[in-house]
């Protein structure tokens, strides 16, 4: 995986976001686009056998600041690579980021579609009545209260647009089905996307955790391992407040919610994404 810089596309976006390139071996005619929910990349460490952009914020601003002209840069690349379609990812916040970009994404040249598969996804982000209880939210605010660009952003795409912009669009969204906040964020999607019936595919995972990005991650592991690593992801969870009573409810559910994930890894997700599209590859 190498660093990589977009100035050709846009002259400050690498001072907005940080980018990494992981080129697939095989050539294939889709991009995966994974947004990271924190400084670092998300599943950095996977192999999704296409060629892979991953994204980071450089300020947290929950993937609002210039987000169309991340857009227009994650497009230029694309035609650049010649790509039929583009399968963003992300999870939480950057969930919200994916949704927003395959929302936003435009008919280029050879595309064909898009696709967002996002995992617990933040759904909006301002202006809110009620602020979220995400441990970075506050300093978000904080941020755009004392910035009038990041405010400008956070007005113009705090909200996701009510129809994604391509016919070809298919929403892939995995939430915990007790995870009160995450429904909450959920029927808040569906009761703004228009038609949404006919591009959005929610899954229900049995668990209350917000971080289950990690259970699919660890989807191929053995029982045991699989349920220590999901505690640790839980209980290091950097955004929702996580109690001893939360990791003994997902102990106690732990097979209900080991049998619904089990071999459902991020990459086979993307896999079975891929493999509904007789034409993708070439």
């Amino acid at each position: 995986m190498d660093n990589i810089t977009f100035e050709k596309y846009h002259p400050k976006v690498n001072l907005w976001f940080n980018f990494a390139f992981k080129k697939s071996e095989i050539r294939t005619s889709c991009l995966i686009v994974v947004l990271s929910p924190n400084s670092k990349f998300m599943l950095s460490s996977h192999n999704f056998l296409h060629d892979t952009l991953y994204v980071s914020e450089k300020s947290t601003t929950y993937y609002t600041f210039s987000i169309d002209v991340l857009s227009q840069v994650v497009s230029d690349f694309s035609k650049q690579l010649k790509k039929r379609k583009i399968i963003f990812v992300g999870s939480s916040k950057s969930g919200f980021g994916a949704i927003n970009l395959g929302r936003m994404q435009k008919k280029i040249d050879n595309l064909i579609g898009s696709y967002s598969l996002s995992f617990s996804p933040v759904t909006r982000v301002y202006p809110l009545e009620k602020p979220h209880p995400y441990k970075t939210y506050p300093s978000f605010i904080k941020k755009i209260e004392s910035n009038k660009t990041f405010k400008r952003c956070a007005e113009r795409f705090g909200l996701l647009f009510e129809k994604p912009n391509m016919e070809n669009y298919k929403e892939i969204i995995y939430i915990g089905s007790y995870s009160a906040y995450d429904i909450r964020e959920l029927s808040y999607l569906l009761s703004v996307s228009k038609d949404g019936y006919k591009y959005i595919d929610i899954n229900l995972v049995p668990t209350q955790s917000h971080n289950i990005t990690a259970l699919f991650a660890f989807a191929d592991l053995p029982f045991n391992e699989f349920m220590n690593r999901c505690l640790v992801a839980s209980e290091n969870d950097l955004e929702l407040q996580w109690t001893k009573a939360d990791s003994e409810i997902l102990t106690l559910n732990s097979r209900k919610i080991y049998d619904s994930v089990r071999n459902k890894t991020i990459s086979n997700l993307i896999a079975e994404i891929i493999d509904n599209d007789n034409d993708l590859f070439y």
